[in-house]
């Protein structure tokens, strides 16, 4: 078939072997089918065939495609970063941890202490906490919690001991993903530690709260929308023994396990609190199905750690963190050896724990409602939409069509549609 350059109306079928249509006008049929490529600026119909082309619109209810995009997007996250520039002071007795410096924010609101979060967004908080200037020997126990009820959210507690010696406690980290069921205000809060002691949050951004939303939407030309699915497995529950001896490859000790339910790239977190009870030193590490994960060891010297008497003494909290890929479902571990008699505290309130956090997350895409493209529209398989029955004064904008078991429709003009019949039976 040559050029086609007038309109053209056909009530059947139109079919033809030769590899190219091209018209300057419209082809209106029941069905086309070809075996090349069809171009032109309007097509108003069903199409069947392996390249459609056009330097127009393609309009429809619905559209599937089974190929590769060629439009992306923008993900916008909320987020905040809050620091310290002066000291704060804190007791045991039960006080909230306030912040004076934004280093940078959006979608999140801070207020004396409290940031707000919203219903569904899942957020990773992370707060590195700085003590100072303790009146005595003791420790204080820290806790993300709710804004107006102070009730603990997550599983961990941050534990920071003080002995003796330097007058400090630097980095002990809580680390937590949430998500608020309703839109809700949290805060860290000193919620208990040895009765009357008082210290101060350190300043001079030595102390910091971020909080990231790791499930943001994501826009596609402004039309299209979807979340990144969040997965975290974590264990709060340690085994509570003591360990004296073990190597690198066969750990004295086995402290946490969690399951890692599928293939990806995982950041494993943990917080490890001991009590060394005679000099030497111990080590950590991260396991995979019972293999040492290398680079992973967490060495800890003996030394100032040694037990000695007082609140607290020989205590030591210190917190890992490490990226591991991994091909199929996977059971990670938390191992301790030592040179010394060491033992896991935790009285099951979460001070200390293990957590996978998977960070290449699958991004599903939602349904799209409508899509507009002034490029090429590529089809590998079967253009669908679902069936609608239109009534020649239905509700409609030029160029619309839709179909049913007995008609294709087509809208002409604003709320005016015309039909073609369809038959069967070839």
């Amino acid at each position: 078939m040559a050029n086609l350059s007038s309109y053209i109306n056909i009530a059947a079928n139109a079919v033809t072997t030769s590899s190219i249509v091209s018209t300057t006008g419209n082809v209106l049929a029941a069905n086309i089918s070809v075996t090349g490529n069809v171009t032109g600026s309007t097509f108003l119909g069903n199409l069947v065939g392996t390249t459609v082309s056009t330097t127009g619109n393609v309009s429809a209810g619905n559209v599937i495609v089974n190929g590769q995009p060629t439009t992306y997007g923008v993900v916008s996250p909320d987020y905040i970063n809050m620091t310290t520039s002066a000291a704060v002071s804190v007791a045991a007795s039960g006080t909230d941890l306030t912040w004076d410096v934004n280093n940078g924010s959006s979608g999140i609101a801070y207020s004396a202490g409290k940031f707000s979060l919203t219903t569904g967004k899942t957020y990773h908080i992370l707060a590195e906490l700085a003590m100072q200037n303790y009146s005595a020997n003791g420790y204080l126990l820290v806790e993300l919690v709710d804004g107006t009820s102070n009730a603990r959210i997550g599983s961990q507690t941050v534990t920071l001991p003080y002995n003796s010696g330097f007058n400090e406690v630097n980095n002990p980290t809580l680390d937590i993903v949430y998500t608020p069921v309703a839109n809700q205000d949290v805060k860290l809060r000193v919620t208990g530690g040895t009765v009357g002691l008082t210290a101060q949050l350190r300043g001079g951004g030595f102390a910091r709260m971020s909080i990231v939303q790791i499930n943001p939407t994501i826009a596609v030309q402004a039309t299209a929308s979807g979340t990144v699915a969040a997965t975290v497995v974590a264990n709060t529950s340690p085994n509570g023994s003591t360990c004296s001896g073990g190597s690198n490859t066969a750990p004295g000790l086995t402290v946490l396990t969690v399951a890692i339910p599928t293939a990806g790239t995982w950041r494993l977190d943990a917080e490890l609190r001991v009590d060394m009870n005679s000099g030497g030193y111990m080590a950590a590490a991260f396991y995979n199905n019972g293999t040492l994960i290398p680079g992973s060891e967490y060495w800890v010297a003996g030394g100032a750690q040694n037990k000695a008497s007082g609140t607290g003494a020989g205590q030591y909290s210190g917190f890992m963190s490490y990226n591991v890929t991994t091909t199929a479902a996977r059971t990670v571990t938390l191992g301790i050896w030592s040179t010394a008699t060491t033992s896991v505290i935790d009285s099951g309130d979460g001070r200390t724990w293990l957590q996978a956090t998977q960070i290449d997350s699958i991004f599903a895409l939602n349904t799209l409602a409508t899509m507009s493209t002034t490029g090429n529209v590529s089809v590998g398989g079967i253009l669908s939409s679902p069936q609608q029955t239109k009534a020649s004064n239905a509700t409609g904008s030029v160029g619309e069509i839709c179909w049913d078991a007995t008609y294709i429709y087509i809208c002409t003009a604003t709320n005016t549609w015309k039909r073609v019949a369809l038959t069967g039976g070839y």
